[in-house]
């Protein structure tokens, strides 16, 4: 990652210029989750267990948090998600359960990253995620420009989380859980990933989101191989593995057919699985 550019980048889209996604890796974030994950990481082997995740929003450590889990390896593609991820993720060690759904998910866009709790949270900061940060609020005259122009925030997904760690009880569950969880941060591309973690280790859930979805046509193809050879060896017994989660029912008929296990989570969405 690198911190200078990062910041040029998300400065950038403040102003309403997207000319530099892409550049360095960086697009825009994603503020909250639009997939239904309490509903279907219930079927997953989170607790007590080693979990390796699509970073996103944050909200797939948070919710594996909430679930029990003994350590958690997070990725993404996109350096901005880290910087939003690591915010999110140390908010909850600091907020009260009213001030963090304020900060992040206040459906009448009255609280949305509201600089009297960026506030409270910056000291508990690493440097960089501070410095990142503190440049944004800098450039802002208004703090809807965040949730205007760099982040992706959709109130009603807010009803997506909040049976999981939104939930109010579950929140402080959450809070209290992280306090002894090892999250361990990487920037890459999924195809690299496994490249940057210790050959050894295994994991008994993977959670890819649908990063599917976003590939191109080369990506696509390897995809199914990567899972079922290079990912398969840092699984443990019964690990399970999202490859794919999809809203509105738009499952990718490739996956559906390459990994047979599903998992419905209600009427519309469906989790494509592969099983260790």
């Amino acid at each position: 990652m690198d911190l200078e550019k990062d910041i040029e980048v998300a400065l950038q889209f403040l102003k309403g210029n997207y000319s530099a996604r892409g550049k360095n890796h960086c697009d825009m974030i994603y503020g909250m989750t639009n997939e239904k994950l309490a509903l279907y990481f219930k079927y997953f082997p989170i607790k007590d267990g080693n979990v390796f995740t699509v970073l996103g929003s944050g909200d797939f450590v948070l919710q594996s948090a909430c679930f029990g889990a003994k350590s958690i390896y997070t990725f993404d593609y996109n350096p901005l998600s880290l910087h939003m991820g690591k915010l999110k993720i140390k908010s909850m060690d600091v907020l009260e359960w009213n001030e963090f759904i304020n900060y992040y998910y206040n459906s009448n866009n009255l609280g949305y990253f509201k600089l009297k709790y960026y506030k409270k949270i910056r000291e508990y900061l690493d440097n960089d995620t501070r410095i990142f940060w503190d440049a944004i609020y800098s450039n802002v005259r208004l703090e809807s420009q965040i949730t205007d122009n760099l982040i992706m925030v959709d109130s009603l997904n807010k009803n997506r989380s909040i049976d999981g760690f939104l939930h109010k009880d579950n929140y402080y569950l959450t809070k209290n859980n992280l306090k002894n969880i090892d999250i361990k941060y990487y920037c890459s591309d999924v195809f690299d990933i496994l490249s940057k973690i210790p050959n050894d280790t295994k994991f008994d859930a993977v959670f890819l989101s649908n990063i599917f979805d976003w590939m191109n046509f080369e990506e696509k193809i390897k995809y199914p191989l990567f899972i079922k050879r290079d990912l398969d060896n840092h699984l443990d017994n019964d690990a399970m593995v999202a490859v794919h989660s999809s809203v509105n029912g738009n499952i990718s008929n490739v996956l559906n057919i390459v990994f047979e296990d599903v998992i419905d989570v209600d009427k519309c969405d469906k989790v494509i699985v592969y099983k260790k």
